[in-house]
Order: C-alpha cells, then structure tokens, then sequence
C-alpha cells in the first residue's frame, strides 16, 4: 500500500513549492482550447484501441486455434512491453519532441494490429509487445505533455480532465470489442478498428505544435491562439 510512504516520506516544503508559472489559462479556458482537446482525445482513442486489444488478447489467440500454455507465453509480452515502455519512452522524450514519440508509438501499434489481421497469431509475440509499450507510456506522456503545453499553474485541473477522458477511452475499450466480437463472431473488425484509431491518434500528435518559440513568437502565445474565446 502507498499511503505509508506519502504519509511519512513526502513532506511540504515551502522551498520546494512549484513556482506560479506558466500560461495564465482559466478552467473555463482550458476546456475551450485546442491543443487540450487534440491531446486529450488522441490520448483516449489509443486508450480505447489498446485496452480493448489487451483485454481481448487471450480469446482472441484462444479464438485462433492456440493452447492457453502459448497464449499465456505470448500474453506475458504484454507486460514486457508496459515495463519497457515506461523506460524507453521516458529515455526518448528527454531527447526528443514528446508528440513525435508519441506519434511514433502509435503508429507502430497499429502496424502490430495489422500485422496480427493479416499473418496471424505468428507475429502475436511482437504485437503484444506494441500493445504493452503503448500500455506502459500513455499516461506518463500524457503528465510530460500537459505540464510542458499548459504549464504549473492549472496542472491539477489540466491533468484531471485529460486522464479522466483518457480513462473513460481505456474503460469502453474492452466493452465495444466484446459487443463487436458478439456480433461479427471474429476479432478481425476490433483489430481494423484499433488501426484506424492507432493512426487517427499518430496523425493528431504530429499535429501538436512545439514546445518551444514557434516563429518567433512564444509558446503561450502560441497556445493562447487556439482557445476558443466566447
């Protein structure tokens, strides 16, 4: 349990508070923004691809003519690449732009779905491992993000919203893909689904503008440009 150690070993230190900086956005703002909307939803439509794909993954190799021994050997690739994901993608945004990794990540997931429709329970090692990076990243790149486009000063709210958004994606996942299973009696559309969403939520990062100037003029103003003013 964690309760311990944030009851006893973090403490408030005044000369470790976060400095009041960062776009001066009102809740009211943030929800009429662009740039929180594109993140917020790219977020959880690879949410909804990915969880419905991991939830799913035994019956559907069960469901491909699998043992539930090899299954299980492929399905721990999953967790392989939620450990990994975490790893490398905090190694790669520290060295590159955060919506290009992410962009990247997506995209490679959705090659893994469509490698798994067209060859099969053969390449499932490798696709499971995509999901599993995916997995693992989603919700550390969506902190990295909101902190770097929207800055301290409504981290809190900023960040509730998007998770909760985010959440809401990876929750209905399962469901859908259960409902689409029932009705089509085969994977083959939750996996055209997932790809559609993968390369939707890729195409939307690489959207993202830059942290830092663009053309001269700040970040906030830049990011101030896309709120929607009433």
């Amino acid at each position: 349990m964690p309760w311990p150690f944030v009851l006893f070993c973090i403490k408030d230190k005044a000369s470790a508070a976060i400095p009041d900086t960062g776009p001066s956005f009102t809740r009211s703002e943030v929800l009429r923004n662009q740039l929180f909307w594109t993140m917020s939803f790219a977020f959880a439509a690879s949410a909804l691809a990915v969880s419905a794909l991991v939830v799913h993954m035994t019956p559907l190799l069960h469901d491909a003519g699998l043992g539930m021994a090899a299954v299980a050997k492929i399905v721990s690739s999953i967790g392989l690449g939620v450990l990994g994901g975490r790893i490398v993608v905090g190694y790669l945004i520290d060295r590159f732009f955060a919506p290009y990794v992410a962009a990247v990540l997506f995209a490679a997931t959705a090659l893994g779905c469509t490698l798994l429709l067209l060859s099969g329970v053969s390449v499932a090692p490798f696709a499971g491992m995509l999901m599993g990076l995916s997995l693992g990243a989603e919700v550390d790149l969506i902190a990295y993000m909101t902190s770097r486009y929207f800055g301290m000063r409504r981290y809190g709210f900023v960040y509730a919203v998007s998770y909760s958004i985010y959440a809401i994606g990876a929750s209905s996942g399962p469901t859908l893909a259960g409902i689409s299973f029932d009705k089509t009696h085969s994977y083959n559309s939750v996996l055209v689904g997932a790809t559609i969403l993968l390369i939707g939520a890729a195409v939307a990062m690489l959207r993202m503008p830059r942290f830092e100037e663009i053309l001269g003029g700040s970040l906030v103003d830049a990011i101030e440009q896309t709120v929607v003013r009433a």
